[in-house]
C-alpha cells in the first residue's frame, strides 16, 4: 500500500437543527473563506492515509457516467413518449370551419 498526505483543517461543527451534539470533522478547503459559519476551524492538519497499489478511479468513474447515461435516456424516453402522446392528441382532434 502506499501512503499519503492530505492536508486540510480538523473543524468543529455546529448547526441549529442539532445543538446538543459535537461534530468533528476534516475538510481539504478552509471554511473561513467562504463565510462558513457552521465550521470553526481547530487547526490546519495533515493526515496520512493508506492506498491500495495500482489503485485505479476508472472502473468507479465508468460506473457512475453509465448510472448517468441510463438516467439521460430514461428522461428523454420521458419526455419523448410526452411528445409523441401530445402529437397524437393534436392529431385526433377533428377542425371545424371558422364560423362567421
Amino acid at each position: 500500500m502506499a501512503q499519503i498526505q492530505l492536508k486540510g483543517f480538523l473543524v468543529y461543527q455546529t448547526a441549529d437543527y442539532w445543538p446538543e451534539e459535537r461534530r468533528w470533522g476534516w475538510l481539504a478547503y478552509d471554511p473561513r473563506e467562504y463565510k462558513d459559519t457552521e465550521r470553526v476551524v481547530v487547526r490546519e492538519e495533515a493526515i496520512t492515509v493508506e492506498v491500495p497499489d495500482g489503485f485505479d478511479p476508472r472502473s468507479a468513474k465508468l460506473a457512475a457516467k453509465q448510472k448517468e447515461l441510463e438516467q439521460v435516456r430514461a428522461e428523454m424516453g420521458a419526455r419523448v413518449t410526452q411528445i409523441m402522446r401530445e402529437i397524437q392528441q393534436l392529431q385526433a382532434i377533428e377542425m371545424s370551419e371558422v364560423q362567421s
